[in-house]
């Protein structure tokens, strides 16, 4: 599994066949970085849509803080806190109004849009509460299609994605469509396809919100597996108070500001019972097969 987990990396080069000046931050060139996630005063100002009512909406308001490579920190506030914003301008998905986001040590919001792109299909893995899958492709081509925009060989992705549907104990339903699996099953599929491309960072939304309790601890420990004994950074969104307790740290967001922070277990701590937890998913990747 680390070397599913730990994937390789090929340089970039431009249509000219020359090596491009344009370095992807990451853990692949260097792995003395300890941080893998900076926030830096990030606000979100957003324009009223109502026409009566011609006022900003400030969705973020000066948000900061670290996460720390391999550390699993959950995001908890109540609906209209600023979460889903926040996820998106993690995510590159949403330029912030002003602030600065690092991933890797790179200011990403410095980057173009091609390149902002080309850094959200490599360095970030996305985990969505409705899947988010592909029901005409097949379980084994959701996992791969993110691959298709990296320079890894389609003989190398097959692999890859048969590994890792091996390793969330699923792989003999790859030919399956998604339409086929449980809800349960299907969410495995996406954390699949989430780390096609070995991703710097994992950012999940809400993923355990359309399982049943005992699915979603399930979905849950397989994520925790992942940042415990691979050292797979993970920021997830959720409303359930159980599951941000056992993360590593806790942030609580209200009106658009970190309203406090909640440190659970140190990270070394975390790593040191990996390997009780590893045991568990092994053995509920076999009752899912």
């Amino acid at each position: 599994l680390l070397q599913v987990v730990n994937g390789r990396r090929r340089r970039r080069e431009d249509p000219a066949g020359k090596e491009s000046h344009y370095h992807l931050p990451s853990h692949l060139q260097s792995t003395t970085v300890d941080v893998a996630l900076k926030l830096e005063n990030v606000k979100k100002v957003f324009d009223s849509r109502s026409a009566s009512a011609k006022k900003m909406v400030v969705a973020l308001d000066g948000v900061s803080f670290e996460v720390k490579r391999g550390e699993f920190v959950s995001i908890v506030g109540p609906s209209g806190s600023g979460k889903s914003t926040l996820l998106n301008v993690i995510g590159a998905l949403d330029r912030p109004t002003s602030g600065k986001v690092f991933i890797n040590g790179q200011d990403i919001f410095l980057l173009d849009d091609a390149r902002l792109s080309d850094v959200r299909s490599r360095l970030i893995g996305f985990i969505f509460q409705s899947y988010n899958l592909v029901n005409r492709m097949s379980v084994q081509e959701n996992v791969e299609f993110p691959a298709i925009f990296s320079e890894r060989p389609s003989s190398d992705s097959r692999t890859r994605a048969l590994e890792l549907l091996e390793t969330l104990g699923i792989k003999d339903k790859a030919k399956q469509k998604p339409v086929d699996l449980s809800g349960g099953e299907q969410q495995r599929v996406a954390i699949a396809r989430a780390l096609i491309n070995d991703p710097a960072l994992v950012l999940a939304d809400e993923p355990t919100g359309n399982l049943d309790t005992k699915t979603g601890r399930e979905v849950f420990d397989l994520l925790k597996m992942l940042s415990d004994r691979f050292g797979t950074t993970v920021v997830m969104v959720t409303h359930n108070l159980e599951l941000a307790g056992m993360t590593t740290r806790s942030i609580y967001i209200r009106d658009g500001r970190i309203e406090k922070e909640i440190l659970h277990k140190d990270l070394s701590e975390t790593k040191a019972s990996s390997a009780a937890a590893s045991k568990d998913i092994t053995s509920s990747s076999e009752k899912a097969r």
